[in-house]
C-alpha cells in the first residue's frame, strides 16, 4: 500500500513530528515518522513506510524493534 502524499505531509508537518530515514546499504529503504509528547518524552508512531523495492528483507520488523525501544 502506498501512503497518500497528504497523509505523509500531515505527519511530517505536525508540531511534534520527528522523522527518520531508513537506509539499507546507503540506499533509501523507508521512513519513520513519530510524534513526541514533550511533557513526558514519550513517542507514538505516526507512519512506518518501507520502500517496495526493499520488501522481504526484514527492514520493517527491524525498524519496529528499534521503535519499540522508545
Amino acid at each position: 500500500m502506498i501512503a497518500p502524499k497528504e497523509e505523509v505531509e500531515k505527519s511530517l508537518n505536525g508540531a511534534n513530528a520527528v522523522a527518520y530515514r531508513i537506509l539499507l546499504d546507503d540506499i533509501w529503504a523507508g521512513r519513520i515518522i513519530l510524534s513526541m509528547n514533550k511533557k513526558n518524552l514519550h513517542y507514538s508512531l505516526d507512519l512506518l513506510l518501507i520502500n517496495a523495492d526493499t520488501h522481504g528483507k526484514g527492514i520493517g520488523l527491524a525498524s519496529w524493534n528499534i521503535i519499540s525501544i522508545f
